[in-house]
């Protein structure tokens, strides 16, 4: 028995001095901070908060010109062919009356002979074109660089989308406090664990000290003879069992701290310790229940986040009634254009001729099929199930308040009730463990002492855990933020 207390003390003793190496210890405000700074989940909302605004600064660059350089080169494989005249129409016979004015003008020069002049044009002018021919137009080579801008003037639905980007923010912005919350109601569970797993390892140690040291003392008593070897069996036996207890309290202590470093966002092997008790929460019990308000919703995360889709189909209902109204734009073009044969091509003998225009251009939505009518039906119904949703979501948050409320009471109840239990099993255990001394009780009226004992004592821890966690779950459920 002796070698088997020492080998669990060893134990423990190593697990407690490891635990104290450059250990960390942290309140739970300390907690709640680094959770908050630390864990991905916060880190998440943000990243989505930061992307959201990038979306909305994309849809503003809509109303900004957009700026393009274009470039393009072309190869004439078959030219174009031009047909002029034709149906005995020729194109002398539509220039005499241009060709005997000029020969008016120019008999007044004395060098010049008459006819001189239609004789040139005739020779210089290609027969008039049949249905059978025509004049080959074009050059071999094409090429065109320039510059364009177009710049929205009118653009409702732009305007609009506008707006949908400040609910898209806002939505992203609750989200994230929605995210902190929820973590904060993480944390605040996780770190209680610890403390009742801390208290409950003070409970069960304490009653495995006793039977330590009632063992000790029976097997003293037997070797003197004072008591049988039957009774001195039973206190070792005892004694032993409560060390697996104790050890299985020291191992929920470890599994209550990773889960609260998982929840932090930091190592899992960084050494850490919780400050406090969980009778400590005990002196504010009595004053957050009288302060709380339980009859408030307006800052509960959930229902703002479906208020606020209720503004996002608002919009977008509107944005669709801006798909159908006129859009205006400029457009700008500046351009550079060569054209040339092959046997000038890349000889620097082709001429470049600048061309530029500015237009407006409006258009006019008349008829798609009926997308836009139907899509704000759709629209209108989504309003509708919206609506019944959110009505549905008020009557079970109320549900979960009052139930919270209640649970906040119950577990208050609780709390005084098992501390007057805990006071007297520890007082039954001293009279019993006296008159067990003496010979006036039995090994097995010490050991339901010390039963009751630990079941008050873990009663009691649970139901100041179950105090914390319900008015954790109220903080959560009003939308408390931290």
């Amino acid at each position: 028995m002796k070698k088997t207390v020492i080998f669990f003390t060893i134990m423990l003793s190593v697990n407690f001095v490891a635990a104290q190496t450059d250990t960390t210890t942290l309140s739970l405000d300390d907690a709640i901070r680094v959770a908050l700074s630390e864990s991905p989940t916060v880190k998440v909302a943000d990243k989505e908060i930061q992307r959201v605004e990038y979306a909305s600064k994309q849809r503003k660059g809509g109303l900004l010109p957009t700026v393009s350089l274009s470039g393009s080169y072309q190869r004439a494989i078959k030219k174009q062919v031009m047909y002029m005249g034709g149906g005995g129409l020729d194109i002398m016979s539509m220039m005499t009356p241009v060709i005997g004015g000029l020969e008016q003008t120019f008999s007044q020069f004395p060098d010049y002979q008459a006819g001189t002049l239609a004789q040139n044009i005739l020779a210089a002018t290609p027969p008039a074109s049949t249905s059978d021919g025509g004049i080959v137009v074009g050059r071999d080579n094409t090429i065109t660089g320039g510059i364009s801008a177009t710049l929205p003037l009118i653009a409702p639905q732009l305007w609009s989308s506008l707006k949908m980007n400040a609910i898209e923010l806002e939505l992203a912005s609750e989200q994230a406090r929605s995210s902190k919350i929820t973590l904060v109601n993480q944390i605040k569970k996780a770190y209680y664990n610890v403390l009742l797993a801390q208290d409950s390892y003070k409970v069960v140690k304490h009653s495995s000290d006793n039977l330590n040291t009632t063992a000790e003392l029976d097997k003293q008593r037997f070797e003197q003879g004072s008591i049988s070897e039957f009774a001195s069996l039973q206190s070792d036996v005892a004694a032993k069992n409560a060390l697996t207890t104790v050890a299985n309290a020291d191992m929920a202590i470890r599994l209550a701290l990773l889960q609260l470093k998982a929840y932090m966002g930091v190592d899992l092997d960084l050494p850490i310790k919780v400050e406090g008790d969980l009778p400590a929460f005990e002196q504010t019990m009595y004053g957050d229940i009288m302060t709380m308000d339980k009859s408030s919703l307006n800052d509960n995360t959930t229902l703002k986040q479906l208020d606020i889709q209720g503004k996002q189909l608002e919009q977008a209902r509107k944005l669709n009634v801006a798909g159908r109204l006129p859009t205006l734009g400029a457009q700008f073009t500046y351009n550079y254009m060569s054209m040339v044969n092959d046997p000038e091509f890349f000889t620097g003998k082709q001429t470049w001729s600048p061309v530029s225009n500015l237009s407006l251009g409006l258009t006019i939505p008349l008829f798609s099929g009926g997308s836009n009518y139907y899509q704000d039906k759709q629209i209108k119904v989504q309003e509708q199930e919206l609506s019944l949703q959110r009505e549905n979501l008020i009557t079970g948050l109320q549900t979960q308040l009052h139930a919270g409320y209640e649970t906040l009471l119950t577990a208050a109840l609780k709390i005084y009730s098992s501390k007057e239990s805990v006071r007297q099993a520890e007082k039954a255990v001293e009279i019993s463990r006296k008159m067990y001394e003496v010979g006036a009780a039995t090994f097995i009226d010490l050991s339901n002492a010390e039963l009751l004992y630990q079941q008050a004592g873990l009663g009691y821890n649970q139901a100041v855990s179950e105090y914390l966690t319900a008015k954790a779950d109220m903080e959560l459920l009003l939308g408390k933020t931290y």
